[in-house]
């Protein structure tokens, strides 16, 4: 779900359809969010693309054909006023809305279902808890193909799982978990969940008072809950710095990727990108850690090495298993600066500081994608030069979005974070060669595209949300 800060919008709304290069751009009336505390998109339900609002005590939905032409706003209401919504969910042509609310002393969690056009179907009661036992606002998962949901709670160092059948609306289990040795609020970090309702969770037991021994970091099974398998991840000397966790539903996989580091979480010595066959998961996982050297690093990144064999600045983005077993691992470098400023105004007496705040500016540069085999050897590796600068946005403009294609990768991003941008994509083969493209220009069109929250509609066509000035157009790019 996106988040909106809350301002006033005037909006005027118009179609504009965009021809250019070899693609087809689409862009949709704007959209009000006027006091909205988040909303969502959800394409491909049936013919129809649906933007939900969140308005806090009310919820709205406003349906638009494919080819973004409104259709109608529908107005939803609960058994209570202020329902909590824990995550909402397109699939099978339908809307799935998972919420929760309290009432005399319970927590009521359910799921109601709409169809394309955001008529009830159902309303199915999940579970009833004590107010005091349960967490009324959980974390909200879901499975690639979108059928298993898991709901995430915390009770005291137990964790509190509620797994979903999304097609049936079946409880699969209901569950209190605790593990001895692990605060599972406090040491859980990353979390995938399988199409058929396989858990894994990784858990952090490192914090600012137990030392880091590179031996802290756990693989959990929790696929049946009451009993949890453990597997522990060993990286030599290192401290991972940054981590990815996928699940492989072709290969029934799991991946790994991230960075090792010393001390400083900004600088990394290596990285690893490798994924195991579930059914030969061992006691101890050892990653195999691939060193940066002061040749690559020179090659990589143009910059003369003095001393340390260091990766400055860079974050793990995506995690990509291929059907070999292989894993893809991208890269972005990302940096941020807080500029303090201060208003001083001044009388007859003394100076004194009125005002301050701090203007940060957001830099996300150049991307390095990874490739190694199954077992984590390197097979190529790939610099993508990009530079964008912004002030006082989050970055919402910023990075970029990963469109997969039947043997290709393509990473699409502003080349500026402007009014009138060009946008341009990198397609990289599976032998890591590149291409550079041209996309589609923004310039008279009023867009300033959010590629972090694009959504894949299919194998050539995406749906990205566009802000400006607090006025929200759905665009649908489609390559011919």
């Amino acid at each position: 779900m996106m988040k909106i800060m809350s301002r006033q919008l005037i909006l005027f709304l118009t179609l504009i359809p965009i021809l250019g290069y070899t693609q087809k751009i689409t862009v949709s009336d704007e959209i009000s969010v006027r006091n909205n505390f988040a909303y969502d998109i959800f394409p491909n339900l049936g013919e129809r693309i649906v933007f939900y609002h969140d308005k806090g005590v009310d919820h709205n939905f406003e349906i638009f054909d494919q080819n973004l032409r409104f259709l109608q706003s529908v107005d939803v209401s609960f058994e209570k006023k202020g329902v909590f919504p824990i995550g909402i969910i397109g699939a099978n042509d339908k809307i799935h809305f998972y919420y929760s609310y309290k009432d005399t002393g319970f927590v009521h969690i359910k799921v109601r279902t709409f169809d394309k056009n955001v008529r009830i179907l159902d309303t199915t009661t999940l579970s009833i808890k004590q107010r005091k036992s349960f967490d009324s606002k959980p974390k909200f998962y879901f499975s690639d193909d979108k059928s298993k949901i898991l709901l995430l709670g915390f009770e005291g160092e137990s964790a509190h799982l509620l797994m979903v059948d999304n097609v049936t609306k079946n409880v699969i289990y209901d569950e209190v978990v605790s593990i001895a040795g692990f605060d599972l609020r406090d040491d859980f970090h990353k979390l995938t969940l399988s199409d058929k309702g396989s858990l894994y969770i990784l858990c952090n037991k490192a914090s600012f008072w137990r030392k880091n021994d590179g031996q802290n970091l756990s693989l959990i099974d929790l696929s049946i809950p009451k009993l949890p398998q453990i597997y522990n991840i060993k990286v030599d000397d290192d401290k991972v710095s940054d981590i990815l966790l996928k699940y492989d539903n072709l290969n029934q996989r799991i991946g790994l990727g991230g960075f090792v580091g010393n001390d400083d979480q900004s600088k990394s010595v290596g990285y690893f990108a490798v994924s195991y066959q579930i059914d030969q998961l061992q006691n101890v996982l050892e990653l195999p850690v691939i060193k940066f050297d002061d040749q690559w690093m020179k090659g990589e990144t143009g910059k003369k090495i003095v001393r340390a064999k260091e990766f400055d600045n860079f974050q793990v983005r995506e995690l990509v298993i291929r059907r070999d077993g292989g894993v893809i691992l991208t890269t972005e470098t990302v940096k941020e600066f807080a500029k303090r400023l201060n208003q001083v105004a001044s009388d007859n007496f003394s100076s004194q500081v009125i005002g301050r705040g701090n203007d940060i500016d957001f830099y996300y540069e150049d991307m390095v994608i990874f490739a190694n085999d199954a077992n984590g050897r390197p097979q190529w590796d790939k610099l993508l030069f990009k530079k964008q600068f912004s002030q006082n946005d989050d970055a919402i403009y910023s990075s970029h979005f990963l469109f997969k294609t039947g043997g290709r990768l393509k990473f699409l991003y502003n080349d500026e974070i402007k009014n009138s941008n060009t946008v341009s994509e990198y397609i990289l083969d599976p032998l890591g060669n590149s291409e550079r493209k041209s996309v589609l220009s923004t310039e008279y069109q009023n867009l300033k595209l959010r590629f972090r929250d694009a959504i894949q509609t299919g194998p050539k066509s995406i749906i990205v949300p566009s802000e400006k000035n607090w006025k929200i157009n759905i665009v649908k790019i489609e390559y011919d």
